[in-house]
C-alpha cells in the first residue's frame, strides 16, 4: 500500500536496513581508523557520515510518516466538510428532490415501464454504465442493455442522453445573457 510520503513500508524497511548496516560498518571503521591511529580528520569524516546516515534514518521513519499523517488529516477535515456541504444540501433540497422523485415515476407510469424497466432507468439517469446497473441488479449486461432500449423506444428518445435531458432540461438555470 502507497503511503503519501511516497515510500511504501517494506521500501522504507530495506532502505532502512541499508542505512543502518552501513552505520554498523562505519562505526567499525572508525574504531578500526582509533586503534591504528588514523588522522582525526579520517576518524571526523567517518562520524561525519554516520550523522548523515542517522539523519536519513530519521527522516525515513519519523518526517515521513508525519507528513503523511497531516496530509491525512487535511484530507479527513476536507472530506468532513464536503460531507456537511452535502448533507446542508439535501436539507435544502430535499422537497424539491422529493417532488422531482414522484414526477419522473408519473412519467415513467406514462411511458409504461414496468417494474424492471423503472430501476434500470433511474440508475441511468443516475449515470451509471450498463455493467454496472447488471451488477446491482444482479442480471446480465445483455439483459440490461435490452431494457434500456425499451427504455427508449417507449420513451420516444435515442439514447440516454436524451433521456437524461428529457427531465433535467427545464432544471437548469436560464443563461444570465437571457436575463438581460
Amino acid at each position: 500500500m502507497k503511503n503519501y510520503s511516497g515510500f511504501q513500508s517494506k521500501e522504507r524497511l530495506v532502505i532502512s536496513t541499508c542505512v543502518t548496516i552501513l552505520g554498523v560498518l562505519t562505526i567499525f571503521d572508525v574504531i578500526e581508523d582509533l586503534g591504528q591511529g588514523s588522522p582525526l580528520y579520517s576518524v571526523m569524516g567517518d562520524i561525519g557520515y554516520m550523522s548523515i546516515m542517522g539523519g536519513l534514518l530519521f527522516y525515513i521513519w519519523r518526517h515521513q510518516p508525519l507528513t503523511t499523517r497531516m496530509r491525512n488529516q487535511a484530507l479527513t477535515v476536507k472530506l468532513k466538510r464536503r460531507h456537511t456541504d452535502a448533507q446542508k444540501w439535501r436539507a435544502r433540497a430535499s422537497t424539491l428532490l422529493h417532488g422531482l422523485g414522484k414526477v419522473i415515476d408519473q412519467q415513467f407510469q406514462d411511458w409504461q415501464l414496468s417494474k424492471a424497466e423503472r430501476e434500470v432507468a433511474l440508475f441511468l439517469l443516475k449515470g451509471l454504465s450498463l455493467k454496472e446497473i447488471a451488477a446491482i441488479r444482479e442480471s446480465g449486461e445483455p439483459t440490461v442493455r435490452q431494457q434500456a432500449a425499451s427504455i427508449y423506444q417507449k420513451a420516444h428518445v435515442s439514447g440516454r442522453a436524451e433521456l437524461s435531458a428529457f427531465f433535467l432540461e427545464d432544471l437548469l438555470l436560464p443563461n444570465n445573457s437571457e436575463n438581460s
